[in-house]
Protein backbone atom coordinates (compact mmCIF):
# COMPACT_ATOMS: atom_id res chain seq x y z
CA UNK A 1 0.00 0.00 0.00
CA UNK A 2 0.94 3.61 -0.86
CA UNK A 3 3.30 5.09 2.27
CA UNK A 4 0.82 8.42 2.23
CA UNK A 5 -1.99 5.70 2.18
CA UNK A 6 -1.07 4.24 5.37
CA UNK A 7 -0.57 8.35 6.53
CA UNK A 8 -4.42 9.16 5.78
CA UNK A 9 -5.14 5.60 7.78
CA UNK A 10 -3.15 6.27 10.70
CA UNK A 11 -4.91 10.21 10.70
CA UNK A 12 -8.18 9.12 9.76
CA UNK A 13 -7.94 6.57 12.96
CA UNK A 14 -7.05 9.88 15.22
CA UNK A 15 -9.68 11.95 13.66
CA UNK A 16 -11.95 9.30 14.12
CA UNK A 17 -11.48 9.25 17.91
CA UNK A 18 -11.87 12.93 17.77
CA UNK A 19 -15.31 13.07 16.24
CA UNK A 20 -16.11 10.08 18.84
CA UNK A 21 -15.40 12.39 21.40
CA UNK A 22 -17.50 15.05 19.89
CA UNK A 23 -20.60 13.42 19.54
CA UNK A 24 -20.34 12.06 23.09
CA UNK A 25 -19.87 16.33 24.47
CA UNK A 26 -22.88 16.33 22.10
CA UNK A 27 -24.63 14.27 24.25
CA UNK A 28 -23.79 15.56 27.75
CA UNK A 29 -24.66 18.99 26.27
CA UNK A 30 -28.17 18.14 25.35
CA UNK A 31 -28.21 16.52 28.63
CA UNK A 32 -27.08 19.71 30.53
CA UNK A 33 -29.89 21.42 28.31
CA UNK A 34 -27.22 23.55 26.51
CA UNK A 35 -29.52 22.83 23.33
CA UNK A 36 -27.65 25.68 20.90
CA UNK A 37 -23.86 24.40 21.75
CA UNK A 38 -25.18 21.10 21.41
CA UNK A 39 -25.59 22.16 17.64
CA UNK A 40 -22.83 23.64 17.48
CA UNK A 41 -20.57 20.74 18.71
CA UNK A 42 -22.86 18.47 16.55
CA UNK A 43 -22.15 20.35 13.38
CA UNK A 44 -18.11 19.83 14.26
CA UNK A 45 -18.35 16.01 14.83
CA UNK A 46 -19.92 15.87 11.24
CA UNK A 47 -17.10 18.13 9.75
CA UNK A 48 -14.43 15.67 11.01
CA UNK A 49 -16.92 12.87 10.19
CA UNK A 50 -16.97 14.24 6.24
CA UNK A 51 -13.00 14.43 6.24
CA UNK A 52 -12.98 10.69 7.47
CA UNK A 53 -15.31 9.62 4.56
CA UNK A 54 -14.11 11.63 1.43
CA UNK A 55 -10.29 10.08 2.98
CA UNK A 56 -11.30 6.64 2.95
CA UNK A 57 -14.63 5.76 1.72
CA UNK A 58 -13.53 5.65 -2.26
CA UNK A 59 -10.90 3.04 -1.48
CA UNK A 60 -13.33 1.50 1.03
CA UNK A 61 -14.48 -2.48 0.83
CA UNK A 62 -18.52 -2.79 0.46
CA UNK A 63 -18.66 -3.25 4.09
CA UNK A 64 -16.69 -0.01 4.97
CA UNK A 65 -19.44 1.77 2.76
CA UNK A 66 -22.45 0.29 4.32
CA UNK A 67 -20.97 0.95 7.58
CA UNK A 68 -20.60 5.18 6.22
CA UNK A 69 -24.10 5.03 4.50
CA UNK A 70 -25.28 4.28 7.66
CA UNK A 71 -23.67 6.63 9.28
CA UNK A 72 -24.86 9.55 7.49
CA UNK A 73 -28.64 8.03 7.12
CA UNK A 74 -28.45 8.82 11.05
CA UNK A 75 -26.74 12.21 10.86
CA UNK A 76 -29.43 13.02 8.52
CA UNK A 77 -31.95 11.81 10.88
CA UNK A 78 -30.51 14.25 13.78
CA UNK A 79 -30.38 16.77 11.75
CA UNK A 80 -34.41 17.04 11.00
CA UNK A 81 -34.92 16.22 14.95
CA UNK A 82 -32.61 19.10 15.54
CA UNK A 83 -35.02 21.05 12.86
CA UNK A 84 -38.34 20.05 14.74
CA UNK A 85 -35.70 20.55 18.14
CA UNK A 86 -36.73 17.54 18.97
CA UNK A 87 -33.56 17.65 21.53
CA UNK A 88 -34.98 14.30 23.59
CA UNK A 89 -35.52 12.59 20.36
CA UNK A 90 -31.90 14.06 19.24
CA UNK A 91 -30.22 12.70 22.43
CA UNK A 92 -32.25 9.05 21.88
CA UNK A 93 -30.43 8.66 18.59
CA UNK A 94 -27.10 9.56 19.67
CA UNK A 95 -26.96 7.67 22.11
CA UNK A 96 -28.88 4.50 20.52
CA UNK A 97 -28.25 4.93 16.84
CA UNK A 98 -25.23 7.31 16.18
CA UNK A 99 -22.64 6.69 18.40
CA UNK A 100 -22.95 2.68 18.51
CA UNK A 101 -22.64 3.14 14.31
CA UNK A 102 -19.53 5.45 14.43
CA UNK A 103 -18.33 2.87 16.68
CA UNK A 104 -18.95 0.28 14.68
CA UNK A 105 -17.25 2.15 11.51
CA UNK A 106 -14.34 2.76 13.49
CA UNK A 107 -13.97 -0.90 14.15
CA UNK A 108 -14.31 -1.75 10.66
CA UNK A 109 -12.05 0.92 9.88
CA UNK A 110 -9.22 -0.57 12.40
CA UNK A 111 -9.99 -4.32 10.92
CA UNK A 112 -9.82 -3.72 7.07
CA UNK A 113 -6.42 -1.54 8.03
CA UNK A 114 -4.93 -3.13 11.14
CA UNK A 115 -1.81 -4.32 9.22
CA UNK A 116 -1.08 -0.55 8.42
CA UNK A 117 -2.26 0.75 11.82
CA UNK A 118 0.42 -1.39 13.61
CA UNK A 119 3.62 -0.23 11.59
Amino acid sequence: MDERFIEVVVRTKELGEKVLEELEHTQRLINEGQFEQSVYMFEEAMKGYAQIEAAIKPAASAELVVHFDWVVKVANQIVAAYSEQAFEQVKEMLQKSMIPAFKKLDQAIEETYKDYLTQ
